[in-house]
């Protein structure tokens, strides 16, 4: 990205509906512990992160977010557009 003279974005890894089926509670577990490890990257590679993970959590209830145990339904995708919109047009300091 940078050899392109672009500004990397990185986002985080949206939980899982955690009361479907195909979704053990392990899963969120290992979505967090990944998501720690993003953070840690973008900080270390000066990426803008885009933190979806803490943006659907800050919601509560993930069940309405979701079409499925991954899927988001479309006010899941507004919050994803609603964070890298802000992300994108934030100024860098």
């Amino acid at each position: 990205m940078r050899d392109a003279h672009s500004l990397p974005f990185l986002a985080t890894i949206l939980p899982t509906n955690p009361i479907h089926p195909k979704s053990p509670p392990e899963r969120n577990e290992w979505v967090a512990e990944m998501n720690d490890e993003i953070r840690k990257m973008a900080r270390e590679e000066d990426a803008i992160l885009v933190d979806l993970h803490a943006a659907f959590l800050r919601e509560g209830d993930l069940t309405a977010l979701l079409v499925d145990h991954v899927h988001p339904n479309d006010r899941g995708y507004a919050i994803i557009t609603e964070e890298f919109f802000e992300a994108i047009t934030q100024p860098r300091l």
